[in-house]
């Protein structure tokens, strides 16, 4: 075999298209059990039509070569009415544009080594935009329309790369407001296109996990294929996954935090759009349904992914003695599946924390309900109204004792009196009485209840 190419996006698939024309032994191998990468067109079955989970909008001005590979296979585009990618610019922002095409005319988009033109220019586009633009009204809107380019936030990706973008589309209105139209019947259906040309050449469902410095390629269920060169065309953000020769580098993951989210809708007509910033930055409108963009913020995993939880729970032991005879910190171990978790345990007793009442402690059985207030046929009913018969027994329940404050606060004279006889001069309540409300107590009210 000459060449295995990685990746079935559209990269990959132009490239095994092209090697193959050019008489080369070919394979394709793809992870997923689809062509396209991050073009993903799928059926909303909820709104009855179909959406793109991925790449979604192009600039026919700009983006020629998409442009000829769709009429390559006879593919159109189409323009929703008023309606385009990322906004539009007011006229606040003007001399901030300009200042933008200025040093976006600096870099040479074409040039392998643009970056290295404008070195000056590396820096978060946050910092580069505090230099250039005082007006927040301005500042908001270039966010918000630099966010459909980017993807990510303004304080992780640098302003010489949205730069660059604006030196191919030739400015920076150009790149904020050219990208007005879509693939006819779902953005990947130019991968499927590419990927039915090439037949047996693309093999699906094959994740590979290393390629060797020889070119041998060899895939997560263990399939080698020798080739005498593999080409990677996998998103940046995916090679940490695949095991490459030592010491060969690799360039450094995006920044991309977008998170598109389709929602079913009534009554907006298509075409319709609407920016904001910092949320919600971005929706647009198509029959039956909305798409909305919103940046992911917060804190970025050490390694790009989201955490995941343990497959098996854990259980925390003490680790084993040390050589010196002293016990090192816990450890965490699996436990057996099904095993049931050894108890924790038991904290030491803190000096100079309080402990808890005795009574709290005690699990000392209740006394029968029945000798309370003589309710026994209530109680003889259980809650599906069976009758029981509950043991003939009486508790004496202790009388409360009074402290002297309580009395001279309160002016009960009996036990357990809510209401307060001598607050405002009434006469202290006598004998039995029952108890009182509850609003009468925050009120203040005098007599008895």
């Amino acid at each position: 075999m000459d060449v295995v190419v990685v990746g079935a996006g559209l990269a990959g698939l132009v490239a095994a298209r092209e090697l193959r024309a050019a008489g080369l032994d070919v394979v394709l191998l793809e992870a997923r059990d689809r062509v396209g990468g991050r073009t993903w067109t799928a059926p909303f079955p909820a709104a009855g039509v179909r959406v793109d989970l991925g790449a979604e909008w192009l600039s026919p001005e700009s983006h020629t070569a998409l442009t000829t590979e769709l009429t390559r296979y006879g593919l159109t585009t189409t323009q929703p009415p008023a309606a385009h990618h990322g906004g539009e610019i007011s006229a606040a922002a003007g001399p901030v544009l300009d200042r933008m095409d200025v040093d976006a005319g600096r870099l040479d988009f074409d040039d392998p080594g643009w970056h290295r033109a404008a070195g000056d220019l590396d820096v978060s586009f946050a910092a580069y935009l505090d230099a250039i633009c005082s007006d927040p009204d301005a500042r908001a809107q270039l966010l918000a329309s630099a966010f459909a380019l980017m993807g990510a936030d303004e304080t992780e990706y640098s302003a010489l790369h949205l730069l660059h973008e604006f030196a191919g589309f030739g400015s920076a209105r150009a790149a904020f407001e050219n990208e007005s139209h879509r693939v006819a019947g779902g953005t990947d259906t130019l991968a499927k296109a590419i990927a039915a040309e090439l037949g047996d050449t693309v093999a699906l469902g094959q994740a590979v996990a290393s390629i060797a410095a020889d070119g041998t390629v060899t895939t997560t269920t263990g399939a080698s294929h020798s080739a005498r060169a593999a080409v990677v065309a996998v998103p940046v953000n995916c090679l940490a996954g695949i095991a490459f020769p030592a010491g060969m580098p690799l360039p450094d993951p995006h920044v991309g935090r977008a998170a598109k989210i389709w929602t079913r809708v009534s009554g907006i007509p298509a075409g319709t759009t609407s920016t904001s910033w910092p949320s919600l930055i971005e929706t647009y409108a198509v029959d039956g349904a909305v798409a909305a963009f919103d940046l992911r913020r917060g804190p970025r995993p050490a390694n790009g992914k989201q955490p995941r939880p343990a497959s098996k729970p854990a259980t925390r032991t003490p680790s084993s003695a040390s050589s010196s005879g002293t016990t090192g910190p816990p450890t965490r171990t699996p436990s057996a599946p099904g095993a049931r978790p050894p108890r924790p345990a038991r904290r030491p007793p803190d000096p100079g924390r309080p402990s808890r009442p005795a009574l709290l402690r005690r699990r000392r059985p209740l006394p029968p309900l029945d000798g309370l207030d003589g309710r026994r046929d209530h109680l003889r009913r259980g809650h599906r109204g069976a009758s029981r018969r509950l043991p003939e027994r009486r508790t004496r329940l202790p009388r409360p004792r009074l402290t002297r404050t309580y009395r001279e606060e309160h002016g009960a004279g009996v036990s357990g009196a809510w209401g307060d006889g001598a607050a405002d001069g009434g006469e202290p309540c006598r004998g039995r009485q029952r108890t009182g409300r509850l609003d009468a107590v925050r009120s203040g009210a005098s007599g008895c209840a």
